[in-house]
């Protein structure tokens, strides 16, 4: 999948969750954040590569980036 904006990251990465139906509490506890802070940063206008790969580990997942 190709996504081009971090919106459509945070959408992609939001549907990811709900479509395994992993709880932002079960995920930000695996991330040792707050459920809280985790909802908030993924709604944030843009994500840091930083969080995106704290969540790809937390999920076990790969990303891949293209520059």
């Amino acid at each position: 999948m190709i996504i081009h904006s971090s919106e459509e990251l945070q959408v992609y990465i939001r549907k990811f969750i709900s479509e395994r139906n992993i709880t932002l509490e079960y995920l930000s506890s695996i991330m040792n954040i707050s459920a809280t802070a985790l909802s908030s940063r993924l709604h944030q206008k843009n994500i840091s590569i930083k969080l995106l790969l704290e969540i790809c580990n937390a999920l076990n997942a790969d990303i891949d980036i293209t520059i």
